[in-house]
């Protein structure tokens, strides 16, 4: 989650979604491979320090290392909006060379984020969007589309339905029962 400045340059504004832990490591055991891509404004200029920007993206990628979560690639774009870069999300200039080394199942694969450009970035792309909720709760749906929970994004992606069903048919009845174990709902 994001400071409202919209700049991780120290560690106290280090702050991780709820369930993006247990949902990456569900989603690497579901055969997933990550990629980091991140607009980081002035990275390395007098207004953003290169040190105020690794300390805290040290701190990110070494909690999630942790957890047994490790990023293919890290994808950093400096520029700020008006320098007019191809690199910048929702551009793919940052992706697009490692693409060609690196082809990318484009059914399975989607973009997770929480801003515009994430979901914008996936439309270029060519793949999913899954816009994750900041504060990892439910909330209002954006006009961009639902935005999901982590467990949501597991359940999307992984498609893992566990379900069982049932059936007994005797000369006095005939039983159907069937569950979804994966269903928030009440089953019917």
């Amino acid at each position: 989650i994001e400071p409202e400045d919209q700049q991780v340059d120290r560690l106290d504004k280090v702050r991780f979604v709820p369930g993006v832990f247990a949902g990456l490591q569900a989603l690497k055991v579901a055969g997933y491979r990550f990629v980091m891509v991140t607009n980081q404004d002035g990275r390395g200029t007098e207004s953003f320090p290169e040190e105020d920007f690794s300390i805290p993206q040290s701190f990110i990628l070494e909690a999630f290392a942790s957890q047994g979560i490790t990023f293919d690639e890290v994808f950093v774009c400096p520029h700020k909006p008006a320098d007019g870069c191809h690199c910048r999300k929702p551009l793919t200039g940052l992706l697009d060379p490692w693409l060609v080394r690196n082809p990318i199942d484009r059914q399975r694969s989607a973009v997770i984020g929480d801003r515009d450009s994430d979901v914008q970035l996936a439309k270029n792309l060519g793949i999913d969007a899954l816009r994750i909720l900041p504060g990892g709760g439910a909330g209002n749906q954006p006009p961009g589309g639902p935005e999901f929970t982590w467990e949501a994004v597991v359940r999307c992606l992984s498609g893992r339905h566990r379900t069982a069903r049932i059936a007994r048919k005797t000369r006095e009845t005939d039983i159907v029962v069937a569950v979804d174990l994966d269903s928030e709902g009440p089953q019917t």
